[in-house]
């Protein structure tokens, strides 16, 4: 049964109960695109458009978003084919810029948002809430993968997020999801070690550095938030 099938019934099951308000919907990862240079290129993979055509029906139907998994150290490098880094960050230093006719993209975060908001306008749905449902920067195990980047990539997202600006064809802000608040130590690691290392803080609740999660410009508490960290896990 397609993915799409299952969400509606799904959504119907949850009609008849009356819980009309919970919206349904499932992540996708930025591979549901064709590969383009700019953001106005892109448009939906031709061998499985059409299940993505039933399932964005389904979600302006139902009032649901479209949710996104990203990770721009994956899409720089294997995507993009950058040997540069730098356009992974907010304060790219670089001067690498990619320009989309009267569109000046600096960061790989916004071009990539930008990437779906196209496909999905293309296909008649452009005000379509897109919601990042998970995005991170690993801290071992990959190429570029290293406590220093992963704080600067975080905390760079995080004045994104607080600047609620959003970007060129999504203005606003973007509700946006961390992958992931602490390693996971068991976790699988089938196509690589990078898999248990996306945490700000290590398995055991030790923050790798410190980052203040209030968006606010002050001195982050690290004991305080690996207390709430703990408190969590013993829930």
């Amino acid at each position: 049964m397609g993915k799409w099938r299952v969400l509606k019934l799904i959504r119907e099951v949850l009609d008849e109960v009356g819980l009309r308000d919970v919206k349904t919907t499932t992540t996708h990862g930025m591979d549901v695109l064709k590969f383009a240079k700019v953001p106005s290129d892109a448009d939906f993979r031709d061998d499985i458009k059409e299940p993505m055509l039933e399932s964005l029906e389904e979600f302006n139907r139902t009032g649901a978003s479209f949710v996104l998994c990203m990770f721009p150290i994956y899409f720089i490098k294997d995507v993009m084919n950058y040997t540069n880094i730098e356009f992974a960050f907010f304060d790219n230093d670089s001067g690498l810029e990619v320009q989309d006719g009267n569109v000046t993209y600096t960061n790989v975060v916004e071009l990539m948002i930008d990437s779906v908001a196209w496909a999905i306008k293309k296909v008649e749905y452009p005000n379509m809430k897109i919601v990042i449902g998970e995005i991170g920067w690993p801290t071992d195990g990959y190429l570029h993968a290293n406590i220093k980047n992963a704080e600067r990539f975080h905390k760079g997202l995080l004045k994104f997020i607080a600047s609620e600006k959003g970007t060129s064809l999504r203005p606003g802000p973007i509700d946006i999801y961390l992958h992931s608040l602490s390693d996971e130590n068991k976790f699988g690691h089938k196509s690589g070690a990078f898999q248990r290392h996306w945490g700000i803080y290590e398995a055991d609740g030790n923050p790798k550095y410190k980052i203040d999660f209030s968006l606010q410009v002050r001195v982050s508490n690290d004991r305080t938030a690996t207390c709430i960290l703990r408190k969590l896990r013993a829930l």
